[in-house]
């Protein structure tokens, strides 16, 4: 068995010299690896036998010919090239011929995905496969024995969850063939050198404490107080699986949730902390302060827009960090919800990789509110199979906790959430609200025109941030001020512009400076932000709470004033569509009380999911549920549909805005690039809807350099209000 490789490697200084990753131990080191990842979701022999099964088909006189060619001949055959010999079919076929299914799919799909069911039968149709191999593949299992698989019967698994255990095996066995792969090829990578969530949770308790001690004894600290003591009992004190966090705006959640998220970990024997947050703009505003806290080794930020240095050292080595991101193999981890539910709907190794690893981690949903309806029954479907098959806890945190539990809906679409017994942490909302009230709402009489709203901003005294529903609207009013020291905030500008613009607000307002904002909704959730005075177009009850958490934060006043207001260009599509009337009927119902309360918000939460016609836009019933029983499943289309940003009419742009200026440049010049520049690009691209950017391109505006699209006029792309085209605003790209 020792004459077939697995993997050869070249000296680095001496090219005729060969390192051979032997074949059998690759298979036997991935089913150990496979074996201890899957046992933290009780299928340790799955795992195992999925280690050993997946590359048998490396056996073949035809991968020991190719392997052997693309690295000593460097050939440009064809028939050498890599992938060109299919390895992975022979597994698949072993499994399925051997009554071991799930395992069929991930042999089968672990380089090129977990596939639809009609391509997994044409795979398994390919007999000559496994025959080719079957002799030595027999010979190593007669040495190396497939061990009884863990049953699956009597197990919390239906027809809902089943295709998530597909996939956390999957995981198990791509992280371990990646991991086995890579110490061959890189010995030298060091992995896993965390501190312990005990050593974690000590340094935050050290820190509350000093920040404490340092602040000053105020009414609002000492509710802050209060509340991380809850925090700290209700960790030591609540069993289960499911609980939720109604914190006041500016009550300081985002300590006081990782403190009960770390502790409850370290009583109950979890792995790592997850914290998932809807919006870019707030998740490096968390990251900051947990590696302040924590260390920077200790805390992974894992989203798109993550800084390239963070990535790569000076050598162009991935570091610490980037390799963490692959398998999310980090105590605490940041990242989006974008990331973290479309990887729960994954078909491909490189997304799929860090699933086992959500397995006995407590998930924080930061702003619980912000999930998309749409996806509202395959995102609660995925969390309750994490909890159920892989021991994961999750913590809804948000001050306005809709009802994830019970019947959700009241039209046809209707369902049952798998969510049950979810334990509130605050036992006293309503009277901790009633303390943090630092403002007053005020319903503007009337509609306004755009530029009349402006006029009306103009003519105010003091600071403000204004709060609208499109960008188009942001645009019209920022522009009507007339004011050269107003910030304009919107996704318009690329998100190191975005960061900037922060910045000088903040910076701003610490000075006690004369500071107007005009913003979208990037603003509204977890960034802090402290005005007198917040405008807020008219939409969900939400959204108008969210937004008054940017005023008088801090108590400096009495109380500060949100202002709601309605334009005669009201949006009459989509959820802020649908939360704005929501909105009407909850105040209707709800005359006499405050539009904060825990009532009002549960009345307000239950009129706008009745409103709502859909809770499984990409269908995830129809493909990976109504047939679950014969294992009948779409993986692959799945993952096409389960996509929450709707980005898939719409293109990434680069702009010159400061460094973007020296990258729009290079491109121009003709250079390619590496993976650390492809990702530097990203904080200076701003997403432009497809009939937009052909306006563009067919005027020369903007230019393809080898599918990367690069704004060749910059005078479209502004200080203050970032891309416009053909004098006109960027269409929103929305959240659907």
């Amino acid at each position: 068995m020792n004459d077939f490789v697995a993997h050869i490697k070249l000296d680095s200084d001496d090219e005729k010299k060969a390192y051979y990753h032997l074949l059998p131990d690759h298979l036997k080191g991935v089913a150990l690896l496979a074996a201890k990842f899957a046992e933290s979701f009780g299928c340790k022999n799955w795992g195992y036998a999925a280690g050993l099964i997946h590359d048998i088909g490396k056996f073949s006189d035809a991968f020991q010919k190719y392997i052997r060619a693309a690295v000593f001949e460097k050939s440009a055959d064809s028939k050498n090239r890599k992938g060109s010999v299919d390895h992975s079919t022979a597994g698949a076929i072993y499994a399925a011929t051997n009554k071991m299914p799930i395992l069929d799919y991930l042999s089968a799909g672990h380089h090129s995905g977990l596939q639809d069911d009609d391509v997994q039968k044409s795979r398994l149709a390919k007999k000559e496969c496994l025959d080719s191999v079957a002799n030595r593949a027999e010979q190593f299992f007669l040495e190396n024995k497939i061990l009884p698989l863990e049953s699956l019967k009597n197990r919390d698994i239906n027809a809902y969850s089943i295709n998530m255990l597909v996939r956390l095996m999957f995981s198990a066995l791509v992280d371990a063939d990646y991991l086995d792969t890579e110490k061959f090829f890189y010995s030298d990578r060091a992995r896993g050198r965390f501190d312990s969530l005990e050593v974690l949770l000590k340094r935050l308790q050290l820190h509350l404490k000093t920040l404490f001690e340092n602040s000053p004894d105020t009414p609002i600290n000492r509710l802050r107080r209060g509340i991380d003591e809850t925090c700290s009992n209700a960790a030591e004190n609540y069993t289960g699986n499911y609980f939720s966090l109604s914190v006041p705006t500016g009550g300081g959640k985002t300590l006081a949730s990782i403190l009960w998220a770390l502790k409850f970990a370290v009583k109950n024997g979890k792995k790592r902390v997850i914290v998932a947050i809807p919006y870019t703009s707030i998740i490096s505003q968390t990251a900051a302060q947990y590696r302040k806290i924590f260390g920077d080794e200790n805390v992974l930020e894992h989203h798109s827009n993550v800084e390239p240095d963070k990535l790569f050292d000076e050598n162009e080595q991935p570091t610490a960090a980037r390799l963490a991101s692959e398998n999310w193999d980090a105590p605490i981890v940041v990242t989006t919800n974008v990331q973290l539910f479309e990887s729960m709907y994954a078909n491909l190794s490189s997304r799929t990789r860090k699933l086992h690893n959500i397995c006995k981690s407590v998930i924080i949903l930061d702003e619980a509110q912000m999930l998309p309806p749409d996806f509202l029954k395959p995102i609660l479907w995925g969390l309750d199979a994490f909890v159920k098959i892989g021991g994961a806890s999750v913590l809804f945190c948000t001050a306005t906790q809709p009802v994830f539990s019970g019947k959700i809906g009241s039209n046809i679409t209707a369902f049952d959430s798998p969510i049950k017994n979810v334990q509130e942490i605050i036992k006293n909302c309503d009277e901790l609200q009633a303390a943090f009230r630092r403002t007053k709402f005020n319903f503007i009489d009337g509609e306004f025109e755009l530029a009349n709203f402006a006029d009306y901003l103009h003519s105010r005294t003091g600071s403000f941030l204004c709060i609208c529903n499109t960008r188009a609207h942001a645009a019209e009013i920022f522009s009507g001020l007339n004011d050269d020291c107003a910030f304009h905030l919107s996704r318009s500008m690329c998100t190191a512009h975005i960061d900037d613009v922060l910045s000088k607000i903040k910076a701003s307002l610490a000075l006690g400076k004369c500071t107007r904002v005009v913003s979208t909704q990037l603003v509204e959730a977890g960034v802090d932000l402290d005005f007198p005075e917040v405008f807020r177009e008219y939409a969900g009850l939400d959204s108008i709470i969210q937004a008054a958490g940017r005023c008088n934060r801090e108590g400096r006043k009495e109380h500060g004033n949100v202002y709601v207001f309605k334009t005669k260009k009201q949006v009459n599509l989509g959820f802020i569509y649908s939360g704005a009337k929501a909105l009407n009927e909850t105040i209707l119902c709800c005359k006499n009380e405050a539009l904060d309360s825990r009532k009002v918000v549960e009345k307000y939460f239950e009129c706008f999911f009745g409103k709502c016609n859909n809770f499984d836009k990409p269908k995830i019933y129809d493909l990976l549920v109504k047939d679950a029983c014969n294992f009948g499943f779409k993986f692959e289309t799945a993952a096409q549909k389960f996509r929450l940003i709707d980005d898939i009419n719409c293109a990434e742009v680069l702009v010159p805005y400061c460094d973007g200026a020296d990258l729009c440049k290079r491109i121009c010049d003709g250079y390619l690039g590496d993976s650390r520049f492809f990702r530097k690009l990203r904080r200076y691209c701003v997403s432009v809807r497809k009939a937009q950017l052909e306006t563009a391109l067919a005027m020369g505006q903007i230019v393809d350099f080898n599918g990367i699209y690069v704004l060749k006029d910059s005078t479209l792309y502004s200080e203050k209000m970032g891309l416009t085209i053909d004098n006109k605003v960027l269409n929103d790209i929305l959240m659907v």
